[in-house]
Parts: C-alpha cells; sequence; structure tokens
C-alpha cells in the first residue's frame, strides 16, 4: 500500500482530468437526451402510452444531475479510513455552506461532517488546499483506538440499504416481466411484440449501465475506509462517470427500438433536404 504514498506530491493532474470527463459527460448528456426528448415528443409516431413520459423523464433528471455535476464538480479523496467530499466551487458567488447543502443534496451524503487533522494535512498537501476555504463533508470510519464510529458508518449502511432494495425491485421486475411476458406477447400484434422485446432488452441493459458508471464507484469508494488502508489516492476520478451514465441511458434507448431509430433518420433526412 506505500505505492499510494510514494507517488507523486500533487494530484491536481488527476482533478483536471477528472473534470476534463465531467464536462465530455455533461455535453454528451446534454445532446443524446436531448435527441432522447425531442425524438419521443415529435420524432416517434407510435403511441407508447404512459410510458412516453417515463422516456422524457429520465433523460430530464440525467440533464439535471449532469447540470448539478458541472456546476459544483464536486470531488473526493480517500485517506486511510476515511475519505473526504469537496467541492472548490463558489457556484453564482455563494457561500461555503450553500455548497456543502447542494453537495449533501448530490450525493444523498447525510453524515456528520468530521475533519481529521491529518487529512487537513493530507489536502493541503496533495491538491494545495485549505480546508476552511472549501465546501467538504467527510467521513471517518474508525476511532483513535479502533472502535467503529457507528453515527459516520450509518451513511454507509443507508447507501447500501438504498442499493439493495433499489436492486431487489429492477431484479424482481425484470423476472416476472421475463415470466408473462411470452404469455402475454401471444395476444399482441408482431410490431407490438417486437416492440415489448426490444424494451425488455433496453431494461437489461439499463440495469448493467448504472452498475458500471453508478454502483461501482460508489460502492469502492464507500466501503474503502472500511478496509483501513494506509493509502491516500484520489477517488474522485471516478466520479466522473456520473455524468456519463445519462448519455448511455440515451443511447442505449434510441440503438435498440426501432421506432427511434427510424424517428432518427427521417429527422435526418428533413434536415439534409433543407441543406
Amino acid at each position: 500500500m506505500e505505492l499510494f504514498q510514494n507517488q507523486s506530491k500533487s494530484y491536481k493532474s488527476w482533478v483536471t482530468i477528472a473534470q476534463s470527463v465531467a464536462e465530455a459527460g455533461f455535453c454528451s448528456t446534454m445532446v443524446f437526451c436531448g435527441i432522447l426528448i425531442f425524438l419521443t415528443i415529435f420524432g416517434v409516431k407510435r403511441n407508447f402510452g404512459s410510458y412516453k413520459y417515463l422516456l422524457i423523464l429520465f433523460p430530464a433528471v440525467g440533464i439535471f444531475f449532469a447540470t448539478v455535476e458541472l456546476i459544483l464538480y464536486p470531488n473526493v479523496h480517500s485517506f486511510n479510513a476515511g475519505y473526504f467530499f469537496y467541492s472548490t466551487r463558489r457556484p453564482f458567488g455563494v457561500g461555503i455552506e450553500i455548497v456543502t447543502i447542494l453537495m449533501a443534496f448530490y450525493t444523498s451524503i447525510y453524515a456528520s461532517t468530521i475533519c481529521m487533522l491529518s487529512v487537513q494535512e493530507e489536502l493541503l498537501y496533495r491538491y494545495d488546499l485549505t480546508i476552511t476555504e472549501i465546501a467538504r463533508l467527510c467521513l471517518v470510519s474508525y476511532n483513535e483506538d479502533g472502535s467503529l464510529r457507528w453515527r459516520n458508518n450509518s451513511s454507509t449502511i443507508d447507501m447500501t440499504i438504498f442499493m439493495i432494495v433499489q436492486y431487489t425491485i429492477v431484479i424482481y421486475c425484470a423476472i416476472v416481466m421475463y415470466q408473462k411476458m411470452e404469455e402475454k406477447l401471444k395476444m399482441l400484434s408482431v410490431s407490438l411484440r417486437n416492440l415489448h422485446k426490444q424494451f425488455y432488452k433496453t431494461l437489461l441493459l439499463q440495469i448493467f449501465t448504472p452498475t458500471l458508471c453508478l454502483f461501482a464507484p460508489v460502492v469502492f469508494i464507500i466501503y474503502l475506509p472500511l478496509f483501513d488502508l494506509k493509502i491516500s489516492i484520489p477517488t474522485g476520478m471516478f466520479l466522473c462517470a456520473f455524468t456519463l451514465y445519462p448519455a448511455l441511458d440515451a443511447m442505449i434507448v434510441m440503438y435498440i427500438v426501432t421506432d427511434y431509430r427510424n424517428a432518427a433518420k427521417s429527422c435526418l433526412k428533413i434536415v439534409r433536404l433543407r441543406l
């Protein structure tokens, strides 16, 4: 584990890379989620019923969170048995307290803020930052005597429960849909049958995508402190995957569902004719 400690003094380059990826993710989210919303409202001819509103809501929420990510540029640094979640930005000139509230809203982390002296030395050393001048939230898993800080670890427990409940619901619904789909589809036309199968494939890929872009980075960050390793690494670089998820989610729908591909081709033909 000394490998991490002996790396170059400054981690500013990692922050720059993560911010660049976040900016690329924001741009791709705006483009692909915007296209998905446009095609859902104006391009696709088939009536999807109430599912149409979900196809509009999901990318709209993705755009919102990608925008919050771009405004805050949140970062994480893992140090031994804890991690430090912070932002150096002051969007619209607001104070540190407001930025801290926005960070808590963005991440749903509501554990107590702990500012260890060792972490403050670490931030100044790695990022040339002063802890009192930035918005921050901290989590430390153990006390000095090695006992668990249950109040801090309640955040990890809460997030674990949320993830388990979400995955349980999604997996249960996917299994039930698969079991009942074949029987129900027999009563539908061939075109509707193909449409429902396409949406089912979309659902399966939409389970895998957040697992890779959202849950895996979060699980790594929140469980790393429990191992109490002697490390100091810029785990904030994993957060840049968050802004990529909405764009990937929109691309999955537009790639798999034939109606969207046809609508996109029709829109491109119209644009070419006008040009």
